[in-house]
């Protein structure tokens, strides 16, 4: 289970900034629209109604929608974001204080507005702006610096967790083998073989041994011996371990197998 979640973990730190990012691109996209604008459409227009409130920049609100009737008595209704222009309409803005609302009104043949000309939505062009590269590079070096250092104790633990099975195995080969020769003298020729430890006998005589699992790869410099009576301990430890005369530390913590 412990695999698991620290492989959905690591998932999930590497795709969340390409969510960053393909969320950035799909808004230039939006963006990215083109739609006709005038280069002159404000006029003179009274708001008749209004929708209910959706936001606020400040203390001014924002309205979901206004109805307003423009100076020929036309009556159309606004949003707070731009839209498109529909073929015999022409586009209507009202700026109120910071917020701008976009609505459409038809097109009068003998109108004296300027010819309409195409530009982009909002202004804005595509591509991404410095601050959102910055936002998704802190946002990779957060989770790199939270994941990276606890998947690697992860693994260091689990690696060091596999070992105590086999010195043990290692211990009852060699007890088996003094049954028979009274003697551990020989016995140490076939250690268990293990993923990130070598075994060995550090001693055997024909009254005693003990035995010795040196870590390799991700727990490198951890050493577990274990004596015929029993007396386990953790000579050496890797950067950042403690280690102990009475168990096998499996982690930084101390904690012991």
């Amino acid at each position: 289970m412990q695999a698991l979640f620290w492989a959905s973990f690591a998932l999930v730190a590497s795709l969340l900034p390409l969510a960053v990012v393909l969320a950035i691109w799909r808004s230039r996209m939006r963006d990215d629209v083109q739609v006709a604008t005038p280069p002159g459409m404000d006029e003179w227009m009274r708001i008749t109604e209004k929708g209910y409130v959706i936001g606020s920049i400040g203390e001014q609100p924002i309205y979901n929608w206004l109805r307003v009737e423009l100076h020929d008595g036309t009556v159309c209704d606004l949003l707070p974001e731009k839209l498109g222009v529909p073929p015999g309409s022409r586009p209507v803005r009202l700026v109120a204080g910071q917020v701008t609302y976009w609505g459409n009104a038809p097109l009068d043949a003998h109108s004296t507005l300027p010819a309409l000309q195409s530009e982009r939505r909002a202004g804005r062009t595509a591509g991404f702006s410095l601050i959102e590269l910055l936002v998704v590079v802190v946002v990779i070096g957060i989770l790199s610096a939270i994941a990276i250092p606890m998947y690697g104790r992860y693994v260091q633990q689990s690696a060091a967790k596999a070992i105590p099975p086999a010195l043990m195995q290692f211990a009852q080969q060699l007890d088996q083998y003094a049954q028979d020769n009274n003697t551990y003298v020989g016995g140490c020729d076939n250690p268990p073989v293990i993923a990130n430890a070598q075994l060995s006998c550090q001693s055997a005589n024909t009254t005693g041994y003990t035995v010795m699992a040196q870590g390799t790869g991700p727990i490198a410099g951890l050493t577990y011996t274990l004596t015929n009576q029993g007396v386990k301990a953790t000579p050496s430890a890797p950067p950042g371990w403690p280690t102990s005369s009475t168990c096998w530390v499996i982690d930084a913590q101390g904690d012991c197998a």
